[in-house]
């Protein structure tokens, strides 16, 4: 194992991730510095020390990747005419880029078994009745946008202002935040249907850290044969390949608010050539919003462009690929309706804290603050959830987060905790807590907190559609 980490590719992966922010750059110059670092730096750890992949053996991602300087150098010129209004040139660039280096990239092919995709709506669009059509129309509701109604569509990171966009994710937990984290809202599964046999998505979704623990896996595996795995070091080569495109379709936008969001002319350009393609049928991407919540749920979004529009200005081929499910309804307070009693514990120990703070007074206040303290902030956030009160999801996350933290560090601290509490108690000479009672009510508070704020998963619906799936 230690070979593997010390090997130079894999470090210099590693550190290659795509979670970047641009600051006061403009994009084709940040990414200028930063794919420009990535070349010379992939070169020199090829060229490094790499026991476990072998000096040798890497030959075979040598080989296949002698694009990669063209490729990061065509994506910054791209963006530079971009930038300057040359908006047709750049497209042009992208185009010849992705026609020929595209097939040497990650792809993704989902089967009809593989999994399925969720979308959501703020609101409630269930239909009101179990007619066909009222059914219908409200599966409808949660597919892309009408062309029809292209007035009401905004221009988002893999699409253009006015043309639709099927986005979905493989997570109702990221479709959630991804719209917004809205406090009620309606849900649609999707799958493919029967007569389709796959889509084919450019993949930019290969985080660094997870690509390479399964090639090292697979790797691994051949070496105790004494085989070379060639199909792995050909995928380090895509990944390698990719990387660029995913770069310049990551960069966390800077400001929500503007009418031209810079960030979104590199991606929102690839998607208007898979729009042409006649071999991919979308993009698969990560959340470009790097929080806990989105790497929690280990899900990614897809993006399928319209091709071909019907009457109703739905797109042909997404409606003969894809069933819907029957639309459900999910209200976020609804997760804790099952730990009422919990809620009712917490309560109840902030009482007994405070009744302990009129029987002891000034033994152990900060102690029994500390703790009242905490289990006022725990309130508060389920409060919020349960009364659909909050204004920003993230921010609550965010909360839910620290407060899980702050949890931890509670128990982590209780021993400190306690020893500080007795001694102010004996240089005061009161009768305060006994070493029992301390331990007793920060055990209460870890567990009573610990079933309500969780690490990470805070929103964890497990919520389901009843099926019915139907064609649109």
């Amino acid at each position: 194992m230690t070979a593997i980490k010390n090997d130079e590719l894999f470090q210099t992966l590693l550190r290659y991730d795509s979670f970047l922010v641009r600051g006061d750059m403009s994009s084709s110059s940040f990414l200028a510095t930063h794919l420009g670092s990535y070349c010379k730096e992939v070169d020199r750890a090829l060229a490094g020390c790499n026991l476990f992949l072998g000096n040798g053996n890497l030959a075979l991602v040598v080989n296949q990747i002698v694009g990669l300087e063209d490729i990061c150098a065509t994506i910054v010129e791209s963006l530079r005419l971009y930038e300057q209004g040359h908006i047709a040139k750049a497209m042009n660039l992208v185009v010849d880029l992705l026609e020929e280096h595209a097939e040497d990239m990650l792809g993704r092919q989902f089967c009809r078994d593989d999994c399925l995709f969720f979308r959501i709506r703020s609101g409630d669009h269930r239909a009101r009745d179990n007619g066909q059509d009222e059914q219908h129309e409200s599966r409808i509701k949660l597919f892309h946008i009408s062309m029809k109604e292209r007035e009401k569509i905004s221009s988002c990171r893999f699409s253009l202002a006015g043309t639709p966009c099927l986005y979905l994710s493989t997570g109702l937990e990221l479709a959630w935040y991804e719209c917004g984290m809205p406090n009620k809202f309606s849900f649609c599964q999707f799958k493919l249907s029967e007569e389709f046999e796959s889509l084919r998505l450019f993949d930019l979704s290969e985080r660094p850290a997870a690509f390479l623990s399964s090639q090292i896996n697979h790797i691994l595996n051949y070496q105790r044969q004494g085989k070379v795995h060639e199909r792995a070091y050909g995928i380090i080569a895509r990944y390698i390949l990719t990387y660029p495109i995913v770069a310049a379709c990551s960069l966390r936008v800077r400001d929500r608010e503007c009418n031209y969001v810079e960030e979104y002319a590199f991606p929102q350009m690839l998607m208007q050539w898979v729009r042409q393609s006649d071999v991919f049928d979308g993009v698969q991407y990560r959340s470009a919003r790097y929080t806990s919540l989105v790497e929690g749920v280990c899900a990614v979004n897809i993006a399928l462009p319209v091709k071909q529009l019907r009457e109703d200005g739905l797109d042909e081929k997404l409606t003969n690929s894809l069933e819907a499910s029957e639309v459900a309804y999910f209200e976020v307070s609804s997760m804790f309706d099952d730990k009422l009693e919990v809620i009712d514990g917490v309560k109840k120990l902030r009482r007994d804290l405070q009744l302990e703070i009129v029987r002891l007074p000034g033994c152990n206040g900060e102690f029994l603050l500390r703790l009242i303290e905490g289990c006022e902030y725990v309130l508060s956030v389920v409060e919020a959830v349960m009364e659909n009160s909050y204004e920003n999801g993230a921010l609550l996350f965010t909360q839910m987060n620290a407060l899980s933290d702050y949890i931890r560090l509670i128990k982590s601290a209780k021993g400190t905790l306690i020893a500080e509490s007795l001694a102010k108690a004996e240089r005061e000479n009161g009768p305060g807590l006994t070493q029992e009672d301390h331990e007793s009510y920060i055990d209460r508070f870890v567990s009573l907190s610990n079933k309500l704020i969780e690490k990470n998963c805070a929103f964890m619906f497990g919520a389901e559609t009843s099926g019915n799936f139907m064609m649109l």
